[in-house]
């Protein structure tokens, strides 16, 4: 289901729930989907989801500063030498939102499945610093701005440098 695309330039926000990854790195713009079964992470997902069709109002926390905001952050995360010990956290991150979700049941199970999140990085951040990591990390966040070439400039550019090419 697609769901309605929260304002990207909004950076009102500085508390941010945390997906970490120890084996893909995002970048802005870059894409990816996440298969959730956690029953933390289908909760934190459920509030960021909430109000959106086949999530389970009793699943999402309706206190959270989470709650229906269709974003979150993924940090990348080294691998742990040492089983039950986290690894060292990537001091950026990049903010992701989410562009559409759906729930995979598996055959003959009567639990909810997995729910299947498709995102998209918008905005890297820096990490100030990590609030909590139990049930899921959440830190506090700096937006890190861009130096990006508005659209009609960008394209100019880019036919100045074909041509370059041709003379050359």
């Amino acid at each position: 289901k697609a769901q309605p695309q929260p304002n990207e330039e909004d950076d009102d926000f500085r508390l941010l729930p945390i997906f970490p990854l120890h084996d893909e790195v995002v970048f802005p713009d870059g894409r990816i989907s996440l298969r959730l079964y956690e029953e933390r992470y289908l909760k934190l997902f459920s509030t960021i989801l909430y109000g959106e069709d086949e999530i389970d109002p009793s699943m999402a926390d309706e206190y959270s500063p989470y709650l229906s905001t269709l974003r979150f952050g993924i940090i990348w995360r080294t691998p742990s030498p040492l089983p039950g010990i986290p690894g060292s956290l990537a001091k950026t991150g990049v903010v992701m939102r989410i562009e559409s979700h759906e729930w995979m049941n598996m055959e003959g199970s009567s639990d909810r499945g997995h729910l299947i999140v498709n995102c998209r990085g918008y905005k890297r951040f820096k990490v100030s610093e990590v609030i909590r990591e139990d049930p899921v990390l959440e830190a506090l966040i700096v937006p890190q701005y861009e130096n990006m070439l508005a659209p009609d400039r960008q394209k100019a550019e880019e036919e100045i440098a074909k041509r370059l090419i041709k003379v050359l």
